[in-house]
Parts: C-alpha cells; structure tokens; sequence
C-alpha cells in the first residue's frame, strides 16, 4: 500500500467509516476528470477543490464537486482510494485499518527555509572578495574609503559674459 496522503483527514472525520465503494461513471470523459480531481486534491489539499468549484459553477460537467451531484458518490470514493494510496478500480480489502491521522507538525519559518537565511548574507565577505582586473593590462582599482568616494561640489562657475555668448 502507498503512503497516505496527507490531506486525507482535511476530506474526511477519521472517526467515520470510509466511504462505500462506487462503480467508475459509465462516461469516460468524466471519470478522468474525477480522477484527475481526486489525485490533484490529495497534493494540494481542500483549498484546491474550493477554487476548482468557484471556477466551475454552474458547469455541469463538474456537479461531481456539489454534495448530491451527479457522480458525487464516486468522487468521495476517489478522494478516500487515492488518499489511501489504493485501487479506485476496486472496494476496500479485506480487513482494511485506515490509515493513522498524523498531527500536523509546524516548524518556524526559519527552520522550514534554512536557505533563506543564507540568501541575505553574500557567500563572500567584501575583504575577501577576488579583484579582477576589468580588461587586460589595466589596473585593479582598488575601492576607496567612504569619505574620498564623496564627490566635492566645485564651486558655481561664474556667469557668461555678454561678448562671448
């Protein structure tokens, strides 16, 4: 058996018995659509089905989607067989145990995206920095302090006079 998808539980009370199995609809069209659905929920969770049904209202192609739609029975037997990691094809075996609902752990954000702290910082300290020298035989031109990089304001030069302009 596949591992369990971890969005199973966001589908499904764990206290519940699992859905019955439900013969695949006769239109093949529409039973990949319900497959494609169920396989997609079970990556992305309950906000994709939500955005799914927000596109498709009033589509009957997906009343799938609405509790007591067509083909409903078949996408809640979808939902649970993939998210068991199991046959759609075929009921539950013999003595099957659902699979444990696994807390939800949360780690910090920085412990989730340990890269990111490593993006804010350059690999390389300025001193350490190779100088390269821009084309061949030029000087490197080393960086200069703060205070000499300020440009000095040169003084207003003074008006032109009449003759020469």
């Amino acid at each position: 058996m596949a591992t369990p998808s971890p969005h199973l539980w966001a589908f499904f009370d764990h206290g519940q018995p699992p859905p019955a199995f439900v013969a695949a609809p006769e239109d093949f069209a529409a039973k990949d659509r319900i497959l494609l659905l169920a396989k997609y929920a079970m990556q992305n969770g309950t906000t994709f089905i939500q955005t799914v049904q927000q596109k498709q209202v009033g589509n009957p192609d997906y009343a799938f989607l609405t509790p007591g739609g067509k083909d409903e029975p078949y996408f809640r037997w979808a939902l649970y067989a993939t998210g068991c990691g199991l046959s759609v094809d075929q009921p539950l075996p013999q003595g099957f145990v659902p699979p444990v609902q696994q807390p939800q752990q949360y780690m910090p954000q920085q412990q989730m995206y340990p890269q990111q702290q490593y993006m804010q910082q350059p690999y390389y300290p300025q001193q350490h920095m190779p100088q390269y020298q821009p084309y061949p035989g030029m000087p490197i031109q080393q960086p200069q302090p703060q205070q000499q990089q300020q440009h000095q304001q040169r003084p207003t030069p003074p008006p032109t006079p009449p003759e020469v302009a």
